[in-house]
C-alpha cells in the first residue's frame, strides 16, 4: 500500500502569475515605505493635515 511520489520539475513562473507578483511587490514596497513618507510629512505639514490627507 505505499504509493511512488513523483517529482515535478520546476518550470518557472507562467505569464499569468507575473502580474500577481508584480502587484504583490509593489503594494509590499508601498507598505514600507508609507511610515517614512508620513515622518517626511510631518515635517512640511501639522500632524493633523497629515492624518487628514491618508484618509
Amino acid at each position: 500500500m505505499q504509493e511512488d511520489l513523483k517529482l515535478e520539475r520546476f518550470q518557472g513562473i507562467s505569464p499569468e502569475q507575473i502580474i500577481p507578483l508584480i502587484a504583490l511587490l509593489v503594494s509590499a514596497f508601498a507598505h514600507a515605505t508609507t511610515p517614512i513618507l508620513i515622518t517626511i510629512s510631518v515635517h512640511e505639514m501639522s500632524v493633523n493635515s497629515t492624518m487628514f490627507n491618508r484618509l
